[in-house]
């Protein structure tokens, strides 16, 4: 049981190796629960992300999610099989963010042994607006510096008006951050997540009076590349 404001220490690995599974069940509301990860005795976190986020439940409400990377199943237990190596040391912590006690179950599944070279370090940013500007961009990623793998992003999209919500042209810097998207540049979220002819997977809608909410609770764009510039300098953006 985590008291308000204390952090508790999931993970502690001192050697080298992979985590290969998460497994949690978390009490309370989600979003207080701030999920860190440092790699290598790093003072900055490699990943810091609320926790019902991480696990793709951006509404603090669970829903059944079965991908390769994440699983929801019921009874709230969130898993994810990302990849996550380390080379020294392994750390992960949480945080109780909220007023009142939180319980975690949990299990971290890993194994000790070498990490090539070039072998990348696992990385997610969480952000949030609310609300965003009418016709101004939102940044999904940024601050990335170096060479690496894109691999997905989840995304929890609430409306305030009427009408069809899909559209937000998404768009990939690389390497020249201040010019024209390069790579890639979508025409809508919808066609990014294949979201005209799968609205109804992992979608439900509900009216409050005149306003529409659409909670898409998995959202994890199959847009995986890598990018790699002339450098260890190299930048990587994405906006909506």
């Amino acid at each position: 049981m985590l008291a308000p404001g204390e952090t508790f220490t999931m993970a502690d690995i001192h050697d080298q190796g992979v985590i290969r599974h998460i497994w949690c069940t978390v009490t309370q509301k989600w979003r207080n629960g701030i999920l860190r990860m440092y790699w290598d005795d790093q003072e900055t976190p490699s990943v810091e992300c609320p926790v019902g986020d991480f696990f793709c439940m951006g509404w603090q409400q669970y829903m059944q999610i079965n991908s390769l990377p994440v699983c929801v199943n019921p009874g709230s237990g969130l898993n994810c099989y990302w990849d996550m190596p380390f080379r020294s040391r392994a750390r992960i912590t949480l945080e109780n963010r909220g007023e009142e006690p939180m319980n975690i179950y949990y299990q971290i599944d890993y194994t000790l042994q070498s990490v090539p070279k070039d072998c990348t370090y696992f990385h997610a940013q969480f952000r949030r607006v609310n609300p965003l500007p009418y016709k101004e961009n939102v940044v999904i990623l940024d601050g990335v510096q170096g060479r690496g793998h894109y691999v997905g992003t989840y995304l929890a999209w609430g409306v305030n008006n009427n009408g069809w919500w899909g559209e937000g042209e998404i768009k990939f810097f690389i390497d020249d951050i201040s010019s024209e998207p390069k790579s890639f540049c979508d025409i809508s979220i919808s066609i990014l997540y294949f979201f005209k002819f799968l609205i109804q997977l992992n979608t439900f809608l509900s009216h409050l009076g005149t306003r529409q909410e659409h909670v898409c609770n998995l959202l994890i764009s199959t847009e995986s590349f890598t990018w790699s510039g002339n450098n260890d300098n190299s930048a990587f953006l994405v906006t909506i």
